[in-house]
């Protein structure tokens, strides 16, 4: 047996033997080691106590408890804990004791197993009266690093938190190491000079925090106090260290730092007023943006002074937000005016939230004014905006075709503009002034043409020249010509579209007996140059159905924006499929009536959305409104009929129908 086993063995019987009961416990909870006195204060043998798990042994209600303490154990939160815990004896009966645990970690920092220590609040026992025992009790049960060191540095002793944080399995296997032995050189080298000057000078080292880099690369962190250890006639012998690990709180130091750099850093950037007060709620110290926007020193802002600042109708509102969040601890939000310092009122978003204590208290307000004014007027505007273009439409009830006569107005515009920059471009390039050059040079020879002609070069080939020249002013005139014609075509048909919304335009509020037939191709019409732009094929089944008596404006809107939903619906899918457009015209089957169906093969409706798309403000196009849909099934039902929705899901199609009445309601409010 070595030196090191015989010592192994000797320090295992001490614990086994010492006075005050204590265990070892697994992560788990279950027994690793318990030594006599806890045996003797349950009243179990050693083998019989091993076979049960710390909750065995602990009363029922104090079990919720220890679990919590062992979590925040494992997860670092607290590096022990102590408490009077009721632990159940093997009788039955109860023990009160005083408990205490604290966490051994491996080099690695991950849990190794628990150290505990129970004493009996009255019955401290007198074996602890001698100096040894008490030091052999602080060594095995303190979680702080203790170690004794000679005047060489090297460790003579060292307690078992100290162990199991370098790694070793005993106590014993630190002597005669130093620390070169666990850290790199430069820490060590560090450590060293101040431990001889330490010894050397008898000054002790008190909370020193230090940064250890391990020889594996890791960094942590601890707070270390030396003194000079001494003999009995005072001289010095070597050192006495107790360290803590701080590692956790040195990281959340650094975040704190961090996280109070960018605060300042955000708050310097921003152009928003962000400003702080204390649980109270008033100014109690220095706000620099604030007094910046207002022009008002900290004087005049302290307190609730800063209400002077806005204006006098938004005081009462501002005062009872704040209030009110400040007696529920809730988000402070309000809006209000306050004067800037050129002494014009800004619109102001004001939001604040409590930070809040572990136990629950306000530690303070941390709150920031957003300048909102040129939002709020930028509302405003559109707010009038939309009231104008809502009373227009319904004024006018035409808002749907006209927005479809200027998209194809529009269309119409852009190949009349290709045209004439065609045009204009082969003029400019067109070789018409060779024909001056060509007259200009006969002239110049009009004397001897015939000698020009027949012996000068220039001459000679002159008229292969001209007959190439007409070919290509030839080959222009017929390019610009077609050009020209394509100019008349679209120019005629931006005056049918226009003589078509003018048509419909002056029959506002007027019932007429109309062909359904015609309704719905004067609609494809307004539509005609996006269906051929996008290659759309329309089928049209059509029965033969008497005339309606109706508003056909309004019809129109409906079948306008019906086509052209069903266009966008082909658009947005599957380029790779033929793009189809069915428009359907049929009997009702219950009153006499009319059934305009608009039928697509495009993107199709979810189910979920089917009973919305009918609904104000609904859409799922990015750049729709979700106006039309819903005004067609207004002005359908104020024309007696219906629209209505049908579709078997994304990728499937849609399928539309008008219904209407042969003849209008009674009541067409209805």
């Amino acid at each position: 047996m070595s030196e090191n086993d015989g010592d192994r063995i000797q320090l295992q019987d001490s614990f086994f033997h010492a006075p005050v009961a204590s265990a070892w416990l697994a992560p788990d909870g279950a027994m690793l080691q318990v030594n006599m006195a806890l045996c003797r204060l349950l009243g179990y043998s050693e083998q019989a106590l091993l076979a049960l798990r710390m909750e065995d042994i602990t009363h029922s209600g104090d079990q919720r408890t220890a679990m919590e303490e062992v979590k925040q154990l494992l997860s670092g939160e607290i590096h022990s804990s102590d408490g009077e815990r009721c632990l159940v004896h093997s009788d039955g009966s109860e023990v009160v004791v005083w408990l205490s645990v604290s966490l051994a970690r491996d080099i690695s920092g991950a849990p190794r197993h628990f150290i505990a220590h129970f004493q009996q609040p009255t019955a401290f026992s007198p074996e602890l009266s001698s100096g040894r025992d008490l030091l052999d009790s602080l060594m095995a049960t303190s979680p702080d690093h203790i170690y004794f060191k000679d005047l060489e540095s090297r460790f003579v002793q060292v307690n078992h938190a100290k162990a199991w944080r370098h790694g070793l399995t005993h106590p014993d296997e630190a002597i005669g190491k130093t620390v070169a032995d666990f850290f790199d050189q430069k820490h060590a080298r560090k450590a060293l000079m101040q431990e001889r000057e330490l010894m050397t000078t008898g000054r002790p080292m008190l909370d020193r925090e230090e940064r250890l880099t391990w020889l594996d690369g890791h960094i942590s962190w601890a707070s270390s106090t030396k003194v000079a250890r001494r003999d009995g006639q005072g001289r010095i012998i070597g050192l006495i260290g107790i360290s803590r690990d701080i590692t956790e709180r040195k990281l959340i130091e650094q975040k704190l730092r961090y996280n109070e750099q960018r605060y300042r850093s955000l708050v310097e950037a921003t152009s928003s007023i962000v400003w702080i007060t204390p649980a109270s709620g008033e100014f109690e110290s220095a706000q620099p943006g604030w007094s910046a926007f207002t022009g008002e020193p900290y004087e005049k802002i302290c307190g609730w002074g800063w209400l002077d600042t806005l204006h006098p109708d938004d005081r009462e509102e501002t005062v009872r937000a704040w209030s009110q969040a400040l007696e529920r601890s809730t988000v402070y939000q309000v809006e209000h005016r306050v004067l800037r310092h050129d002494g014009v009122y800004r619109s102001m978003s004001a939001r604040a939230i409590p930070i809040v204590a572990e136990d629950g208290a306000i530690v303070e307000w941390v709150g920031i004014q957003t300048d909102i004014t040129d939002r709020k007027n930028a509302e405003m505007e559109k707010a009038r905006l939309n009231e104008e273009l809502m009373d227009l439409s319904r004024r006018a009830g035409m808002s749907e075709v006209a927005t479809s006569v200027l998209h194809n107005v529009g269309n119409v515009l852009n190949s009349v503009n290709i045209s004439c920059s065609v045009i204009s471009e082969k003029v400019r390039r067109s070789r018409i002034d060779s024909v001056a050059k060509i007259a200009a040079l006969l002239q110049e020879r009009e004397g001897d043409l015939a000698a020009f002609l027949n012996d000068d070069p220039q001459g000679q080939r002159l008229p292969h020249f001209m007959a190439t020249l007409a070919l290509r002013l030839a080959d222009e005139q017929k390019d610009v010509l077609e050009e020209v014609e394509l100019l008349d075509r679209n120019i005629d048909h931006i005056s049918q579209i226009v003589s078509l919304q003018q048509s419909y335009g002056n029959v506002g509020g007027v019932e007429e007996t109309v062909s359904i037939k015609d309704l719905v191709e004067d609609a494809l019409r307004m539509n005609t140059i996006a269906m051929s732009r996008h290659q759309i094929e329309v089928r049209r089944e059509y029965e033969k159905i008497p005339g309606i008596q109706t508003e056909k404006h309004k019809v129109l809107q409906i079948l306008v924006n019906l086509i052209r939903n069903a266009k966008h619906a082909l658009t947005d899918g599957d380029n790779s499929c033929p793009r189809t457009l069915t428009l359907r015209i049929a009997p009702t089957s219950q009153q006499p009536g009319v059934l305009v169906s608009v039928i697509d093969n495009g993107i199709g409706i979810a189910a979920q959305d089917l009973t919305r798309v009918f609904a104000h403000g609904f859409t799922t196009r990015p750049e729709g409104h979700g106006f039309g849909l819903h005004s067609g099934a207004v002005t359908a039902s104020q024309l007696g009929g219906t629209l209505t929705a049908h579709s078997d899901g994304p990728g499937n199609g849609a399928v539309f129908t008008l219904e209407l009445p042969a003849q209008p309601p009674a009541d067409p409010a209805r």
